[in-house]
């Protein structure tokens, strides 16, 4: 990935997710595993536009770098 498209994201909003079609052998797990943007809290309600705002500024900022492209794909 170029540097100039990466993002700092605060690690209270990222969980580790493995994508379990592409494990063969338990040790893909760790070479499998990537981070995502989680947001939700921990009874797993999303979090409000707000709070993601004030909590996590720098995630917040990044989704809304996203907010257009995922309208085109509606």
């Amino acid at each position: 990935m170029d540097n100039a498209n990466q993002f700092p994201i605060e690690k209270g909003i990222c969980r580790d997710i493995v994508n379990a079609n592409k494990i063969k052998v338990s040790s893909d797990i760790d070479r499998l595993r990537e981070k995502i943007i989680f947001p939700y809290n921990e009874g797993a309600k999303i979090l409000s536009e707000q709070t993601l705002r004030t909590k996590f500024p720098r995630a917040y900022a990044y989704l809304l770098t996203k907010k257009s492209s995922f309208k085109n794909k509606r």
